[in-house]
Formats: C-alpha cells, sequence, structure tokens
C-alpha cells in the first residue's frame, strides 16, 4: 500500500495514490505529520473501489509550498485490524520533490 505520487509539471499540485484490498470496507485516513488531514480548501480526498476488490485512495494538495513538506501516513482501518503506510516529502531549494518511502 505505499503511496505513489505524481507532481504536476509546474510544481503547483501533488497527488498521493494507494492501491489496496481490504474486506470488509475500510475507513480510511490521511495525516500530515501526525494531524489527520480534513478535505477543506487545498486537500481534496477521494476514494474509489472496482469490481475486482480494490480501493484507489487519492490525495490531491493544491498550491503546493514548502511548508507542505513532511511526513504524510495513510491508515486503512476495519474491524480486521489496521495498516498504514508513511511517505516523507521534502524540497530542496528549486522546489523539487524528494521522497523516502517506508
Amino acid at each position: 500500500m505505499k503511496p505513489k505520487i505524481n507532481q504536476s509539471k509546474d510544481g503547483t499540485k501533488l497527488s498521493f495514490l494507494c492501491e489496496l484490498t481490504a474486506e470488509p470496507e475500510p475507513t480510511l485516513t490521511w495525516y500530515k505529520d501526525n494531524v489527520e488531514i480534513k478535505q477543506t480548501g487545498r486537500y481534496k480526498m477521494t476514494v474509489e473501489y472496482d469490481d475486482e476488490g480494490y480501493y484507489f485512495v487519492l490525495l490531491s494538495v493544491s498550491d503546493v509550498t514548502e511548508k507542505d513538506g513532511g511526513k504524510y501516513t495513510v491508515v486503512a482501518k476495519n474491524s480486521l485490524g489496521e495498516t498504514k503506510s508513511t511517505i516523507d516529502l521534502n524540497f530542496d531549494s528549486k522546489i523539487a520533490v524528494i521522497l523516502t518511502f517506508y
């Protein structure tokens, strides 16, 4: 369930995408630096489900700045347990994205 990241060509938008399978249906929550991200303003969260049992979990961030750097975590939880994946988002001086997965 490691997040994949996409950055717009102009660098103003980032998208984190995770794919996972779960039964029963999980609740999905994104965190930045251990604080829950709410879907407001610059943050948009979507979840799609396909017929093969996969969930596609997307977090989009618009108007990206260096302040958006930090530790992003997605948590999937249901009655059988919980799993999470974290990615560090860092910027160099040219606003390029540097990622660390764990």
